[in-house]
């Protein structure tokens, strides 16, 4: 009987580290971080983004945004290691941000959720961006 308590107290332990952060179906490595993307990826590449918008100058609220359409964000890598897309984002919020992706998504296009005024830049090394909306 103390053998086979021995057995399965072993067979428990050898199941990883219990603070390693699931990812999608995987397990990150020691180090990394799970993006939003499920990709597991060194913490030290990962980062939050914020976006933001003016219309006309003013900044994205309730006023300015009064009549106005709701918006989609495509997020995108310039090394073409794939995109994502947020839709619908309020207009009168103002700001859009994305915690834990990769630092190579680094643009992003802003816009009515027909593709109307789209507006696209680039993040700064902060992932920040500033986007002024055409409508």
């Amino acid at each position: 009987m103390r053998a086979l308590a021995v057995v399965v107290l072993v067979g428990c332990a050898g199941n990883g580290d219990e603070s390693a952060e699931r990812c999608g179906n995987k397990t990150c490595q020691p180090g990394e971080l799970c993006t939003r993307t499920d990709e597991c990826v060194a913490a030290s590449e990962v980062r939050a983004i914020h976006v933001s918008w003016t219309l006309g100058g003013q900044p994205g609220n309730a006023t300015t945004c009064t009549g106005k359409p709701d918006l989609s964000a495509l997020i995108f890598s310039s090394l073409d290691r794939g995109h994502l897309m947020y839709s619908p984002v309020p207009c009168a919020a103002g700001m859009f941000s994305v915690d834990r992706l990769a630092i190579w998504f680094d643009l992003v296009q802003l816009g009515a959720l027909n593709d109307a005024g789209r507006q696209g830049g680039k993040l700064d090394s902060a992932g920040n961006l500033t986007l002024d909306l055409p409508w």
